[in-house]
């Protein structure tokens, strides 16, 4: 008989597969070697009057059970959606999609309740911002994030009051930098489209119109930048735009308008801003909730598709800046 895993009675100690083991001749009770003769006899002696007879000591099915739970919960975890079993090392589930680190699924949880106050009552978490009910505050809150207060209130305006929603002021002053800063591509390059080829245009009409213009300040570009330019400079310099004003025609008139087109062009975008924001809303909503039914993986993915971006209007405009300069290089060549 193999005694690994039993215990010595009179040392405590387990025995193992080099142990030297002894057993009582009258009741089978393993010992070591040592003990059993240190001691002089069986540790149950007294018990031997009974009838005592040493069994091997049976492992309970629970303490097993609750063993190999703990190995598990070493190895996998547990998805707390849907309770499929995941490697330890994963990010998301293997079947919803659901962040299964609770730290981070906790800072794309929405708020309980929405924070946000109409007319000095609280707004309900599931009360929808449209009027077809396919956003609720809920889904907005964690969708918008920045500035979510004052466009879910001009959303709620917009629906009880059956309009559409109100000008949004930072789309007029930043055009299609405020939609590509809302992650609204399709818009922002179609404002940035339109508002780029009438840069272009009014560049090309100016170097037609005022070339003598253009071609005194180039050429005496570094006086003007650094600040010595003459005050006879400056009086051949205003001379040269006074001449050139007045013989430019119709031709200054086109160029006014084309720099009213871009004025325009942005009144646009500052009347269309808010619709389109909130058309952008719902369209994520109803595709992200299609794609990912599961609270867990849905709020997680609408979080991370929302927001704001500043590094790609920041690197748009970068792009912008440097195209601009060189076509204009290019024409001036």
């Amino acid at each position: 008989m193999r005694y690994e895993n039993e215990k010595c009675p009179l040392c405590g100690n387990v025995f193992t597969e080099d142990d030297d083991v002894v057993v009582c001749p009258q009741c089978a009770t393993p010992h070591h070697r040592e003990c059993y003769l240190e001691n002089g006899r069986c540790a149950n002696e007294e018990k031997h009057q009974e009838g005592f007879v040493w069994t091997k000591t049976e492992v309970k099915v629970e303490e097993n059970k609750e063993e190999d739970a703990q190995q598990e919960e070493k190895d996998y975890i547990v998805c707390p959606e849907c309770g499929t079993k995941n490697k330890k090392n994963a990010l998301v589930c293997s079947n919803c999609a659901s962040v299964l680190n609770p730290e981070i699924r906790e800072q794309f949880e929405p708020p309980k309740s929405s924070g946000i106050y109409v007319d000095g009552k609280p707004v309900n978490n599931e009360d929808c911002i449209d009027e077809e009910g396919t956003v609720t505050v809920k889904e907005a809150v964690c969708f918008i994030q920045r500035g979510k207060e004052s466009y879910i209130k001009t959303f709620l305006d917009a629906k009880f009051n059956k309009r559409k929603p109100k000008f949004n002021i930072w789309a007029f002053l930043f055009g299609a930098y405020w939609f590509f800063y809302r992650k609204m591509y399709k818009p922002g390059f179609a404002f940035l489209g339109v508002n780029f080829a009438l840069k272009i245009f009014n560049s090309g009409l100016v170097l037609k119109t005022f070339p003598d213009v253009i071609d005194f300040f180039m050429r005496n570009a570094n006086a003007f930048a650094q600040g010595t330019a003459s005050i006879d400079l400056y009086e051949e310099y205003y001379n040269i735009v006074d001449k050139s004003i007045q013989s430019s025609g119709v031709m200054l008139y086109v160029i006014l308008a084309v720099n009213l087109a871009s004025i325009v062009v942005n009144i646009v975008a500052g009347l269309k801003a808010n619709g389109f924001y909130l058309n952008f809303i719902k369209e994520s909503v109803v595709k992200i909730k299609k794609a990912l039914p599961h609270p867990g993986a849905y709020y997680t993915y609408l979080y991370a598709k929302g927001g704001t971006s500043f590094l790609t209007p920041a690197l748009i405009s970068m792009a912008i800046y440097y195209l601009n300069e060189i076509i204009f290089s290019y024409a001036m060549r």
